[in-house]
């Protein structure tokens, strides 16, 4: 509904249109509504009323305005424009003075109303109700002028209490609400002329409870005075929360016969107190921190350091219980000199001196509880001084930090280790920032990739990498770079910078990832497999090698047919009797020479595949020889060099085939008992042990981390090797060997020089085998542990000269060392060590 539309007699329309007139006149409200378009205001005749109007006299808005206060009149015309003015909430709430325009009575009448507007943003409709307020308006100035005589009473009050030299304060009512507090109190206090008005215990709540705010109750609730003198009240002032010590007086305000308040005054006396307690409980602070305290503390008084004051903590470190007090300290301690220790004398050069002694980790040897102890402490002497300023003693004290040193040594050891670790492993750690693409490297790769940085950027990261590994090895960082993968292995050849020498490296990494998810860095390690790429190199030609001796073999057994031939035709010249013989003879002779053609077959084929013709060969010979030896003649002999060039060979490739299996094999991560080891390996040589009538002595033998496998290959070889090489007496009798396995544990430092484990440990075990055969000369010992190395003919000692080599791979890879010592004819004794 627009202005339009509304009715324009309202006095007739008004009770139509609002059904909640009897509560309006209920309440001594009248109903106005002013129409913006015309400027007429509609009255009900309660708004007559208040505006001092006959029943038929109207009035227009701009009539309206002269009746108002003319102190009122610019708000009240302001607050009609605001509540019309579009995008305003509309409301009209107002109190003005109206001089009422037939009585001319002055009434003070309340306003309130709203504006509505419709979508256009004009305002349709203007009104609200009108009451009139004038009793408590002038009941509110009354008190107004009451309070203001009131006001300027107390104000005279208050400017003598504020002027007063001590702290007073004056609080009202059942809640203690501060009615007044003069600067003084203020400070006291901590507070500030905002706490007035509000309940003491709202701003120092810290007071309830305690007994001078008891005695400001009993003062006001009992009308008891109190006055005390040196009273400790716990409270606050500003930030600081503190004890403080006041002469207190607290007095009843009687008000009209009544008690209304108390006065409070107080002195601030707690430097005095604190200074005199301070002073009565100096020496019971003292000696309740020395009892107390964590640390060993002892009062030594006088040049003889008798010991005074020794809390229990020094009597436990003194170690001789608590009749040490009243004794000289070197009286109580008299290792103090027995064992050469300085301590007496920088104790005497304290007390000479004045100059305080402090000293961290001080290693002292203490007799406690009858032993000899060497503990380590942090140590602090200080000179004690009388009134006068002499020395009269000094006070010790020490903090025991033997298990805080013992535990850094230990982790500095740790660290220690695995620094050789990664010397011994001739490694380098590496990290890649993935986001700046800087990486930076440890010495040792420095070394090994000649760089003159200490870091290389992206841009340069792979110039040193040779270029058929360059592609490969970046698409390795992009998979690394995976969550699902997160991981690069590989192996490629560096180009070193300077030299341009080429090395084969193996790099293992892990890429570590940010809180999204991406690639943050990629740390690893690296090692120089040039050295070990060379002996793999290396053993494959020796296979090679051995293959074409094979070979040389076939042709030999080739030839040995051809005369077989031969001697097959002779036979068939001389008579009908050995037809037969000859046909079977062709027969194995053909059947040799398909195993001949199988041999030459797989000549070429990885030396583990060698196997089965070799064992043909030696099956096949053996029919032959079994068949017809009596009738081959000179071919026998052939026949028995075929057999043991193929055991030979067979011999060789199975050592070879150990050896490989032994370096290639790095998992060792389980505890095997030596004890079972060895006796395995004596259950596989159970047979030569008969035969030579062998006597073996074994003694208790640990456990040890390692592969089972690979410790019984160990032991069996070196058993093996005790046995073989056993001596004859001048008539070529057979002595009867004897073998002894010991073991005993050995420090680092207790190693021999020579002796340079694959691990670092602190502690080793070290087992010996021990024999009484042949023995060997000392010069060869670095060649007896080489590959094919042998130091006696094959028509002497069976062997390959493998066996030794597959031994100290074992020791090797547990992380150990093997050596030997011995003397021609003297027997020998084979030592490995191995960490706890």
């Amino acid at each position: 509904m627009n202005h339009d539309q509304q009715p324009r007699h309202f006095a007739r329309t008004l009770h139509q249109r609002l059904d909640i007139d009897f509560a309006l006149q209920a309440a001594g409200l009248g109903v106005w509504e002013l129409d913006r378009a015309t400027n007429e205001v509609f009255w009900d005749d309660r708004c007559r009323e208040l505006f001092g109007l006959s029943t038929d006299n109207r009035l227009s808005y701009s009539e309206v305005i002269t009746h108002i206060h003319p102190d009122d009149i610019t708000r009240a015309s302001a607050a009609v424009e605001a509540a019309c003015t579009p995008g305003s909430n509309g409301l009209y709430d107002e109190t003005l003075r109206v001089s009422g325009v037939d009585d001319g009575i002055l009434r003070w009448v309340r306003f309130h109303g709203r504006a509505y507007f419709n979508e256009s943003g004009e305002v349709y409709r203007f009104g609200g109700v009108a009451q009139d307020v004038s009793e408590s308006v002038l009941a509110q100035q009354q008190v107004v002028e009451k309070s203001q005589t009131l006001a300027e009473s107390e104000a005279r009050f208050r400017g003598i209490v504020d002027q007063l030299p001590g702290a007073v304060l004056v609080v009202r009512g059942d809640d203690f609400i501060v009615d007044q507090i003069n600067p003084p109190m203020m400070e006291l206090i901590g507070r500030g002329a905002d706490v007035i008005g509000q309940p003491f215990l709202s701003f120092m709540p810290e007071l309830e409870g305690e007994f001078a705010w008891q005695q400001v109750r009993r003062a006001y609730f009992e009308g008891i005075e109190y006055v005390g003198k040196e009273i400790m009240v716990t409270h606050s002032r500003g930030d600081k929360f503190s004890d403080y010590f006041y002469n207190l007086s607290y007095r009843p305000l009687w008000e009209g016969g009544k008690i209304t308040g108390v006065i409070q005054a107080a002195t601030d006396i707690s430097e005095q107190v604190i200074a005199r307690k301070k002073l009565e409980q100096t020496e019971e602070k003292l000696r309740g921190v020395i009892a107390a305290a964590p640390a060993g503390i002892g009062l030594f008084i006088g040049r003889d350091l008798v010991i005074e004051s020794a809390n229990e903590t020094f009597i436990k470190i003194v170690g001789k219980g608590p009749g040490v007090e009243g004794l000289p300290l070197r009286e109580a301690m008299p290792e103090l000199l027995s064992e050469g220790q300085p301590f007496l004398k920088i104790l005497d050069d304290v007390f000479t001196t004045g100059v305080p002694f402090v000293s961290p980790a001080s290693l002292v040897k203490i007799v406690q509880d009858g032993v000899l102890n060497s503990n380590y402490y942090n140590i602090s002497y200080t000179p004690l001084r009388n009134t006068s300023g002499e020395i009269y003693g000094i006070l010790d004290i020490a903090i025991d930090v033997t298990s805080q040193i013992l535990s850094q040594r230990a982790l500095e050891e740790k660290e220690s280790t695995l620094r050789g670790a990664i010397e011994i492993a001739d490694m380098g750690i590496w990290e890649l920032n993935m986001k700046t693409g800087i990486t930076v490297y440890t010495e040792r790769l420095r070394q090994l990739f000649e760089f003159e940085e200490d870091f290389i950027d992206w841009e340069h990261l792979y110039n040193p990498i040779h270029e058929d590994d360059r592609e490969r090895l970046k698409m390795a960082v992009q998979k690394a770079s995976d969550p699902e993968i997160g991981f690069l292995d590989e192996e490629y050849t560096v180009v070193t910078q300077q030299t341009g020498r080429q090395r084969i490296v193996r790099a293992q990494a892990k890429m570590y990832f940010d809180k999204e998810g991406n690639p943050d860095k990629l740390v690893g390690s690296m090692r120089d497999l040039t050295q070990e790429r060379k002996i793999q190199w290396d053993l494959e030609q020796l296979v090679h090698q051995r293959t074409q001796e094979l070979e040389a073999a076939n042709e030999e057994l080739a030839s040995i047919n051809e005369e077989l031939a031969a001697k097959n035709e002779e036979l068939e010249a001389g008579n009908d009797e050995y037809m037969a013989i000859n046909e079977r003879m062709e027969e194995v002779n053909n059947s040799l020479l398909r195993s001949n053609s199988n041999l030459e077959t797989f000549a070429y084929v990885a030396s583990h595949d060698l196997q089965e013709p070799l064992r043909k060969i030696q099956q096949f010979s053996s029919l032959l020889l079994a068949r017809y030896g009596g009738s081959i003649g000179d071919g026998y002999a052939y026949v028995e060099r075929m057999q043991a060039a193929a055991s030979r060979m067979s011999a060789l490739i199975e050592d070879l085939l150990n050896f490989s299996r032994i370096s290639t094999h790095h998992e060792i991560h389980d505890t095997i008992p030596l004890q079972d080891v060895v006796s395995l390996a004596l259950t596989t040589l159970e047979l030569t042990i008969q035969e030579t009538n062998a006597k073996i002595e074994i003694g208790a033998l640990p456990s040890v981390i390692g592969d089972a496998s690979q410790l019984t290959q160990l032991f069996q070889n070196l058993l093996s090797n005790a046995l073989k090489f056993s001596r004859v007496d001048g008539s070529g009798n057979a002595a009867t060997p004897v073998i002894q396995i010991k073991n005993n544990t050995l420090n680092v430092s207790e190693l021999p020089a020579h002796v340079r484990p694959a691990r670092s440990a602190m502690m080793y075990h070290c087992i010996s085998v021990t024999d009484n055969g042949v023995g060997f000369d000392e010069k060869y010992l670095d060649r007896i542990f080489q590959l094919f190395q042998r130091l006696h003919g094959r028509t002497e000692f069976a062997g390959t000269g493998i066996g030794l080599a597959i031994s100290e791979r074992v020791v090797q890879n547990h992380g150990g060392a093997i050596t030997a010592n011995s003397e021609p004819g003297m027997g020998a004794t084979f030592r490995v060590y191995l960490p706890v």
